[in-house]
């Protein structure tokens, strides 16, 4: 079989839509990002529900920390089809104050052997004297890159990013208060009771 080669990469700044967004019931659900110009060069890229609980509790502490957004975006609805390009690893948070921007980057990452790295918790990148783009790039220092998605969106539009997640993540099943695993209606097998099913939700 022949190597597909490297997976894409794309860069978005701006873009007319970037959102989060899921397709499948609740239960099986796969959960994305996706960005594009105006119904044109649409990405979608995979995510696991934990980075996207992540991503919305990161979001919301770095606009904290920044100047009150203004309107926020009402509807930053995904398109179809979804076609994910590839599964992303990793996620980091930072702002440009320069641009007055959020920084989004999503990164597909290998190590040195090959094998897929899975780091469910973005980082919050601020800016400091040497600037956004070298504290990311100590963030993510040791690890090679397969492909990366990186988006720049105003505060307000990240704002709408952070509560789309928040809400997301709060409609499928509820986490086990002991283990964090999604509980199911016939009950959940708890890894931190030995396995026993505590009674049905």
């Amino acid at each position: 079989m022949s190597d597909p080669g490297p997976s894409p990469s794309y860069t978005f700044d701006d873009p007319a839509l970037f959102t989060v967004g899921t397709v499948g019931e609740i239960g099986n659900r796969l959960f994305f990002l996706q960005a594009g110009e105006q119904g044109r060069d649409v990405v979608s890229v995979k995510v696991e529900k934990q980075q996207v609980a992540a991503l919305g509790v990161s979001l919301g502490q770095l606009l904290r920390r920044l100047r009150r957004p203004d309107k926020i975006p009402d509807r930053i609805e995904p398109l179809e089809p979804v076609e994910p390009v590839w599964a992303v690893a990793r996620l980091a948070v930072s702002y440009d104050s320069t641009r007055d921007r959020v920084v989004l980057v999503a990164d597909e990452l290998v190590d040195y052997s090959g094998e897929d790295i899975f780091d469910e918790e973005p980082g919050i990148v601020e800016d400091d004297e040497a600037g956004a783009g070298d504290a990311l790039a100590r963030l993510l220092a040791g690890v090679s890159f397969a492909a990366r998605l990186e988006v720049a969106i105003t505060r307000e539009h990240a704002a709408a990013i952070a509560m789309r997640a928040v809400a997301l993540v709060a409609a499928g099943r509820p986490p086990c208060p002991l283990c964090g695993h999604p509980l199911e209606a016939s009950g959940h097998a708890c890894p931190r009771t030995n396995g026993h099913r505590p009674p049905s939700v």
